[in-house]
């Protein structure tokens, strides 16, 4: 039997089984050398949900873009990997943590305020000592936060000297100034505002000097100025996302 005759015998369960179940088969049906994720390695013709930048996704390891390109950019900078390095994990999205714990050389705390991560905590009251950390890793994390203040001042008290803080967010590049207004409480009107329902801001492009606040120098790394077009159509990425490096003033 065919792959496409299985996937169409499958086609009535999806929904109902669960994504590890789906995945082989899907493996089976894209699997080619049109795309590569940078994470697993894995090649297919191409991401799921390729009809949908920014969602983009691995069916191996679930990585999606965002994640992709973090990877990515941290795989020519091992010297935020460091042996003896001391990280602290925002959120901790699965596909990034399960990389970063293969390598296996560092202490890797995550944090939280729901379940899944080590310590439950919030961004703007962090139970730990100054300069607790070399690499901080804040991965769309900072546009959920009600108190940007004291979430950066949080992030610079627990960076030790001479670390760096990686910021990624949302960012509308279309928008001199960040949006927000505290009267968009309802998950509808922050989806129409926001882009997310539980998001609390729009950012835009005066992101660096907003990071730049919290007692930070900001380096931003667009993705169409570090790769070229080749690399990004090979790995799915979006051109115009950034990370931005957090460092002591």
């Amino acid at each position: 039997m065919n792959n496409d005759r299985v996937m169409t015998r499958l086609r009535h369960l999806r929904g109902r089984l669960p994504v590890r179940v789906m995945r082989p088969f899907r493996q089976i049906r894209y699997r080619k050398t049109g795309v590569e994720c940078t994470m697993c390695g894995a090649r297919f013709a191409r991401f799921n949900g390729a009809t949908h930048p920014g969602n983009r996704t691995c069916d191996y390891c679930g990585g999606m873009e965002r994640h992709r390109y973090l990877w990515l950019w941290l795989q020519a900078r091992r010297e935020l990997l460091a042996p003896g390095a001391r990280i602290l994990h925002f959120a901790p999205e699965l596909p990034l943590a399960k990389q970063l714990h293969t390598l296996g050389r560092f202490r890797y705390v995550s944090v939280d305020l729901q379940p899944g991560a080590e310590i439950r905590a919030d961004i703007t009251r962090l139970p730990f000592r100054d300069g607790s950390f070399d690499l901080i890793i804040c991965s769309h994390v900072m546009e959920h936060i009600d108190d940007e203040a004291a979430a950066l001042h949080n992030l610079r008290r627990v960076l030790a000297p001479g670390g760096r803080t990686i910021v990624m967010v949302p960012v509308d590049d279309t928008r001199a100034t960040t949006y927000e207004d505290a009267r968009i409480v309802s998950p509808d009107d922050r989806t129409v505002a926001y882009w997310q329902h539980d998001h609390v801001r729009l950012y835009g492009r005066d992101i660096s000097q907003r990071l730049a606040a919290g007692g930070f120098d900001v380096s931003p790394f667009r993705t169409e100025d570090l790769y070229d077009a080749a690399v990004i159509d090979r790995h799915q990425l979006s051109a115009t996302e950034q990370i931005f490096v957090l460092s002591e003033a």
